[in-house]
């Protein structure tokens, strides 16, 4: 029988049901609500509040949990690494505790996404969630695990239902194409797809044995039945083959080649190769151990032929001919291209739904792979023009390499100290490598027979200088039995730097390695890898190319230039022009016509076209140079030298090198002895014996030999960081700030300001210089509304609302940041951070959240709550701002008498240091992010117990910098002295004033426009330690040591609101972006106050103003 109807208010959207304990109905509904009723009477047991129309519901099996997901509101202005964006409408997915009863439903927390959710399905153990939507993406989220994202697979976009089969092996996915496809739960791999009918997919269901799903249409009249397929019997539910597991080897595992490389300043690699094969008079056998024709080959940009440029929507990351020609390449434009170079048009593109990462072609020609920063996978047949296969890994992939030989297997190099292995093209993964660094370049053999991997560990991503042996820099060689196919551990090679490129040339004999120790090693295959020659550069190498040949090898990297090296002569013999930014990825094309690279700061290719001419050379031209010859080279320019023949030769010349031994003076080698024969001898003298780096032949082998270098100066060298040091007062303006009065007792502000500007008569005018609204106004306690406490497990020392004042981040002595949702109180997010969190900060866009902890200051995704990076800077954390504007940027004040400028995107990268006189404990940013306040003073060592402090001593002052997303936009603009260290400075929101506090017992409010003029001080009882600007400007929160916040309006300079007494000092504070909160935090209180105010403009209805600015 029909149950009695029940009427709600609004259209209807969705509705679930559940079972367990008792029947309940959920119904979310156009007026953004959910209603719970009691099944079967029907009675309302809970109204849900969502902040849009309800168009998805799902209950967990139990019964317990209830998602509701629906469309959002504008809820900031989110910025790109590319600039700024507008606003945008983030969904949110709320999640419910949904007790029988309904008297303690409680929202347990929301998922934000940037397109709109409209299928929501839990699995049948509830354990996991599928949410999509209008994005090509089905997100699988952890229940147990705060909902967190565990997995994005690729699916069609307009996605409108979503079905788990009982067995948890598949998901089924519709939507508007009218296709029904069903997944690997698992692996995201999809298994079929159903043929597209007319009009959208309307629901999906597994029968309860999971044999087969129902589906219906929106303009049809038929409930289609489809059986599995086979396919899905070898599903997620299958037993899964044990994965190869090859571990590092230990000392007497396999080579281990420690240093570093060493060669006397008149040695060649001829000489060094002959010596180590004891062939020097037999050229044909140097040639076979180096794998190239040893001709008198010269590679030089082609004079008949005109350079290209192909053109992408964004930059271009990564790019690889393929054995045919073609050359494809991916970047910021989420697209993988296969372009024609010949006739400069594309044969093959898809769109993805992240940055691809890295791409690959196999030899075959056959297939091409793209890692994104996502985690994903895909691998496309060209014969075919489609994709055959994708996987989703949890790990963050860095780099890739397929072979063909003897099989099609494609190598990923992960930010999990490993190498992947999978089979191409199922992807089915058969090893993995372990590595102890992030693998940042993988690369196999030519014959299949090894694989090398690069990498090391940079937590502070270039900060720090001198790395230590803990960052794992090494080169790892593995080797695959092509017979039974199994794979074990060679040996490694260590550096002294990042390594971030490995190519093993084509011929098979040379491994090149290339990274942040600003030089290209090659190692001898067929030697255990011994170093045999270093190519030093001006700048850390990034991307390496061999000519088909192996004789020219192309670098580029830092020095944002692409060079061309003969191998042979160890020489640059041509350079590509000078780009904007870092090269990223350079290729050869087969047949070596062509040149490709792209990097940062450019949407195109460039397609430099190349020729070479070869003929025999001479033994004399093979050997040792003479010392006259080594004295000559130089290093900054291109020479052309007429040869007998007419024709003109290019050489690159090189500044000379130091003269060194190869070994020390105190080594037992050092006079040759080691010599297998004693026999080796080349031009001017007896040839030094190479160390042999091959364990475990003599412990002395692994003594360091030293490095090669360029002289000191050397033009053109890498740039340093750029350090903007305090000027004098030439250099920018120097105020001195005194605690005497310079105005009148009864002169108010706006007197001063009038009298300044003459403007005296014009109260626009005066309210335009102080950015502020200056008619009288009231701030109060707001009516009927009740104080709120986000509870901690210790102290609070900071925090900080998001750009709309909706969610707050803190931290403190309980070493850890969360994320609050403040209209619930209701914790969205918390991470531990390993110690005491001193600093915390909100970027304006509303993207990214900050906190520090001793040296270092970790960022998150404020929406999706993952950790985006980690810096390490030098000196402890005192303080943290950031800007959105232009881009991206965090500003962190330190004990180490500076402020780091840290750009965000696409990882915490240093711009600047800017000096400071002492201990930087506040920041600033303007609103328009073009300058940069810090406040410090101290190297107060007696923590404040010394009363008067000598000022020059202390650096007891405001710097005002001008900062940009580069280094040369970054300028000292000047300071403010003040008597007693700073330790509060704030700009208004309006960007007119920049109000200053700390232990001189008064807060200095100054006029940006005026050069920072003081515009009032204003008296307090005790040191100031924390400030915070009302949106309006019109009002400045002040607290400290005087264990009360005071409110102050900046007009009538007399503080109009005070909130309770605390048990100790104040440590920050903050006004919510719409006025309706003030917030607070400080030692003594485990948690964050919320006090509710309103502002009242007098004249108004108090109370249909309340609110209002």
């Amino acid at each position: 029988e029909q149950a009695s109807p029940v009427s709600a208010s609004g259209t209807v959207l969705s509705i679930a049901m559940c079972s367990k304990a008792e029947e309940m109905m959920a119904v979310g509904t156009a007026e953004k609500t959910v209603l719970i009723f009691s099944v079967p009477d029907l009675a309302l047991v809970a109204e849900l509040r969502h902040d849009s129309g309800v168009h998805s519901l799902a209950f967990t099996p139990c019964g317990g949990i209830l998602a509701g997901s629906g469309g959002g509101a504008v809820v900031g202005s989110p910025t790109s690494c590319h600039g700024v964006g507008q606003a945008v409408q983030l969904a949110r997915t709320a999640v419910w505790r949904v007790p029988q009863d309904g008297e303690r439903c409680r929202n347990l927390g929301s998922i934000f996404t940037i397109s709109r959710a409209r299928a929501l399905a839990f699995s049948a153990d509830g354990s996991r969630m599928a949410a999509c939507g209008d994005a090509p993406h089905v997100h699988v989220l952890r229940v147990a695990v705060e909902c967190r994202c565990v997995a994005a697979w690729r699916c069609s976009p307009g996605i409108r239902c979503a079905a788990w089969s009982p067995n948890d092996r598949h998901i089924a996915l519709g939507g508007e194409d009218g296709a029904v496809s069903v997944l690997d739960a698992s692996t995201g791999a999809a298994l079929f797809r159903l043929p597209a009918v007319s009009g959208h997919v309307g629901m999906l269901a597994f029968v309860s044995g999971g044999s087969r799903l129902a589906c219906c249409f929106h303009g049809s009249n038929l409930l289609r039945f489809h059986p599995l397929p086979a396919a899905c019997d070898r599903g997620a539910g299958a037993p899964a083959k044990p994965k190869h597991v090859v571990k590092l080897g230990g000392r007497g595992q396999g080579f281990l080649n420690t240093g570093t490389f060493k060669a006397p300043a008149d040695s060649t690699l001829f000489a060094r190769v002959a010596a180590r094969a004891s062939v020097m008079s037999d050229s044909a056998s140097v040639a076979k151990v180096l794998g190239m024709r040893l001709n008198d080959m010269h590679m030089q940009p082609s004079e008949n032929r005109a350079q290209a440029s192909l053109a992408h929507e964004d930059e271009v990351m990564s790019l690889e001919f393929g054995p045919g020609g073609a050359l494809v390449a991916a970047g910021e434009d989420r697209t993988v291209v296969v372009w024609d170079i010949e006739r400069r048009a594309k044969s093959f593109e898809s769109k993805l739904g992240v940055p691809p990462v890295a791409v690959a072609f196999s030899p075959s020609g056959r297939f091409v792979a793209v890692a994104d920063s996502d985690g994903g996978l895909t691998v496309w047949d060209l014969d075919k023009a489609e994709e055959i296969g994708n996987a989703q890994l949890d790990e963050g992939l860095l780099s890739l390499a397929i072979t063909s030989t003897p099989k099609e297997m494609l190598a990923v190099g992960t930010s999990a100290q490993s190498v992947l292995l999978f089979t191409v093209p199922q992807l089915d993964q058969v090893a993995e490598l372990r590595h102890d660094g992030h693998v940042h370049s993988v690369a196999f053999s030519p014959t299949g027979e090894f694989l090398a991997g690069g990498g090391g560990t940079d937590l502070t991503h270039g900060l720090m200088t001198n790395k230590l042996e803990s960052a794992m820099m090494k080169t790892v060689i593995w080797r695959f039995d092509a017979a039974g196919g199994e794979c074990t551990y060679a040996g490694s090679t260590a550096f002294k730097n990042i390594v971030h490129v490995t190519r093993f040339s084509p011929s098979g004999k040379l491994l090149a390695v290339g990274g942040e120790d600003s030089k290209v090693t090659l190692l001898l295959v067929d030697k255990d890898f011994v170093k045999t020659s270093e190519l030093l550069c001006v700048a850390g190498i990034r991307t390496l190319a061999w000519s088909s040949q192996s004789r020219f090898l192309a670098a580029g990297g830092e020095d944002m230039q692409v060079s061309v090296w003969d191998v042979i002569r160890e020489s640059v013999i041509f350079q590509l022009p000078k780009r904007t930014d870092w090269v990223c990825s350079v290729a050869f094309s087969p047949d070596d016509r062509w040149l490709a690279s792209c990097g940062f700061g450019s949407s195109c290719i460039d397609i430099q076209p190349v020729d070479y001419v070869e003929k025999e050379m001479p033994m004399s031209r093979l050997e040792d140079p003479t010392p006259e010859q080594v004295g000559s080279r130089s290093l900054r320019y291109l020479d052309s030298t007429p040869v007998s023949d007419g024709a003109t030769q290019h050489s690159f010349h090189l500044q000379e090198l130091e003269e060194a031994p190869l070994f020390d003076d105190d080594d037992d080698d050092a006079d040759g002895a080691g010599d297998d024969d004693g026999s080796g001898s080349g031009v001017g003298g007896e040839v030094a014996p190479a160390a042999s780096l091959v364990q475990p032949v003599n412990p002395n082998i692994y003594k360091s030999a030293g490095t090669v270098k360029f002289a000191s100066e050397v033009e053109g060298a890498a740039v340093p960081v750029c350090v903007v040091k305090v000027g004098s007062a030439a250099e920018g303006f120097r105020l001195s700030l005194t605690p005497a009065a310079d105005s009148l007792p009864d002169e108010d502000l706006l007197e001063r300001i009038g009298a300044r500007k003459s403007i005296m008569q014009d109260p626009d005018l005066v309210s335009d210089a102080l950015g502020m609204d200056t008619r009288p106004a009231e701030i109060r306690f707001a009516e009927g509304a009740e104080p709120r406490f986000l509870e901690h497990q210790d102290e609070v020392m900071a925090l900080a609302f998001g750009p709309d004042g909706s969610k707050l981040v803190a931290g403190g002595e309980d070493q850890a940041v969360a994320l609050w949702e403040v209209a619930t109180g209701s914790k969205l997010f918390e991470a531990p951070i390993g110690g005491t969190v001193t600093a915390v900060a909100f970027s304006p866009s509303g993207n990214i959240i900050a906190a520090a902890c001793a040296e270092s200051v970790s960022v998150w995704n404020a929406s999706t709550h993952e950790k985006v990076d980690e810096a390490t800077v030098q000196g402890d954390i005192k303080s943290l701002a950031m800007t959105s504007v232009p881009t991206e940027l965090i500003a962190v004040g330190t004990t180490a008498n500076s402020a780091v400028l840290l750009s965000c995107f696409p990882r915490l990268e240093e711009i600047a240091v800017l000096q400071h006189d002492g201990d930087v404990r506040c920041l600033s940013f303007s609103p328009d992010g073009s300058l940069l306040a810090g406040g410090g003073g101290g190297i107060d060592n007696s923590h404040g117990l010394t009363v008067s402090s000598p000022r020059s001593t202390h650096g007891m002052m405001t710097v005002v910098w001008r900062v940009a997303p580069d280094a040369a936009g970054c300028k000292y603009l000047g300071s403010i002295g003040f008597d007693k260290p700073v330790h509060a400075a704030a700009f208004s929101p309006s960007g007119k004033l920049l109000a200053a506090g700390g232990e001189g017992c008064a807060i200095a409010t100054l006029l940006v426009e005026r050069d920072f003029d003081k515009a009032s001080d204003l008296q307090c009882v005790a040191g100031v330690r924390c400030l915070a600007f009302s949106a309006g400007s019109r009002f400045l929160a002040s607290g400290g040591e005087d264990l009360q916040v005071s409110v102050w309006d900046l007009v009538s300079e007399r503080v109009v609101l005070q909130l309770p007494k605390a048990q100790d000092w104040f440590t920050s504070l903050a006004f919510s972006a719409d006025n309706r909160w003030l917030a607070s935090c400080g030692f003594g209180s485990l948690g964050v106050s919320l006090h509710p105010v309103e502002m009242v403009l007098p004249g108004s209805d108090a109370e249909g103003d309340a609110g209002e600015t």
